[in-house]
């Protein structure tokens, strides 16, 4: 009998939003929004780790000014990780078992990368962002991994 289940039932295949914080604003101290550039596609149409949002579509704010940019409006990398677990008991005795047990995590062997990191101009005010504006580091879970277990009940 094989049985599907998602280990991350929250993340199941959506995007996730990513949170724009960009330098500190010179009279609040909260992060400050960017600009968002008009007519520019904020997610670059080849999106890869090196380069997931459109730099062009975002600018730096004028000093004491606010972004137009709304909060959590970007999305991320696609998340989906299916994990499967076969179980299959073998019956010894009357009461006596044996378990066999097979679980695998992240089964189909997605890579789901992490949310972009960087989104900002460094803490400065110049036109232009960092250069790892919008880059993925990193991943969110690991490669595929199987377990199996053997158990004896008596």
């Amino acid at each position: 009998m094989a049985v599907e289940h998602y280990h991350h039932p929250a993340k199941r295949l959506r995007g996730k939003y990513v949170r724009l914080g960009f330098r500190r604003h010179q009279f609040h101290h909260h992060r400050q929004p960017p600009h968002c550039v008009a007519g520019a596609e904020p997610v670059r149409a080849n999106n890869n780790p090196q380069g997931w949002y459109n730099s062009a579509a975002f600018s730096n704010p004028l000093p004491a000014t606010f972004g137009n940019c709304g909060r959590n409006n970007l999305r991320g990398p696609w998340l989906g990780n299916q994990d499967i677990s076969v179980i299959k008991l073998f019956r010894i005795h009357e009461a006596h078992t044996i378990e066999f047990r097979m679980e695998m995590f992240n089964a189909f062997n997605h890579v789901e990368l992490a949310a972009p990191g960087s989104l900002g101009w460094g803490g400065g005010s110049g036109p232009t962002p960092i250069s790892t504006f919008g880059f993925i580091t990193s991943t969110v879970n690991p490669m595929r991994q199987i377990q199996f277990a053997l158990k004896y009940r008596f």
